[in-house]
């Protein structure tokens, strides 16, 4: 195994800084991730979680729905355009949400 048993193969062929970068932000979106849920179910307990763990998944099935809807798939050929065309919509919609849904 070479001692690469848990390795992820396309970071651990990477130079050691950036597998550094890798693991860091990992950790970092973890440890917000888990502070972020400790103050949902502080705040709303049981239901305020279970929205917070749902809200993310309903959001994404109503993308992909309205994404199929406007026929912004592609061929199978080409990589998905309307992830792409739709992406800034995306980052404008969460940086919104980020500053007026406190």
């Amino acid at each position: 195994m070479n001692g690469r048993m848990f390795a992820l193969q396309w970071v651990a062929d990477q130079p050691w800084f950036v597998q550094l970068f890798f693991y860091f932000v990992l950790m970092m979106f973890l440890f917000l991730a888990g502070f972020w849920g400790a103050t949902v179910y502080k705040r709303w307990e049981a239901a305020g979680t279970l929205g917070m763990d749902i809200s993310p998944a309903v959001v994404a099935v109503a993308s992909l729905a309205l994404i199929t809807w406007q026929g912004g798939w592609g061929s199978a050929r080409t990589p998905p355009a309307a992830v792409v065309r739709w992406a800034p919509m995306a980052v404008a919609l969460k940086g919104a949400c980020g500053l007026y849904c406190n």
